[in-house]
């Protein structure tokens, strides 16, 4: 008697590289990203099925060995829940000066009677909508899943 659980037919090889060929291709065309945006990235070109499994056990996997295969270098992969906090620090004033007059940006919200934020759910999209928040100096915040209130509030100061 035939089991009723179909199982999903094994990767080959063949396949396996078409998903890692897929990962580099990504990566040379936006990086660095994080390993959640890669998988969605995957997702959309039908390299992989958008499950859990999926996401653990072939992107993260194959990630992983890339990695430390060297075939995909460790810069290219982002994680944004870890940071460097150290201060800024310069080998002279001119250097800070430079440096300085190099970031520098006018405060475009101070003059304004409403205070502007962004929120996103998913830390995936926080790398394509910064760009536009960015330029229009914008903070950007990310939630990771449930946030306290999912109703826009509008504040006049």
């Amino acid at each position: 008697m035939s089991s009723p659980i179909k199982r999903k037919q094994r990767r080959t090889a063949k396949d396996i590289e078409v998903i890692r060929r897929g990962i580099e291709i990504l990566l040379a065309e936006d990086s660095p990203m994080t390993c959640r945006q890669i998988f969605y990235r995957l997702v959309s070109e039908g390299f992989v099925d958008k499950t859990e499994n999926e996401y653990k056990c072939t992107v993260i996997r194959l990630l992983g060995e890339m990695r430390r295969d060297r075939r995909t270098p460790y810069r290219a992969i982002s994680d944004n829940t870890r940071w460097m906090r150290k201060p800024d620090t310069y080998d002279c004033v001119e250097d800070m000066l430079r440096e300085s007059a190099k970031v520098y940006r006018r405060a475009l919200w101070n003059d304004q009677n409403v205070y502007v934020e962004v929120w996103l759910e998913k830390e995936a999209l926080a790398g394509v909508t910064v760009e536009v928040t960015r330029e229009y100096d914008v903070p950007l915040m990310v939630t990771r899943g449930f946030s306290v209130s999912d109703i826009p509030i509008r504040i006049g100061l």
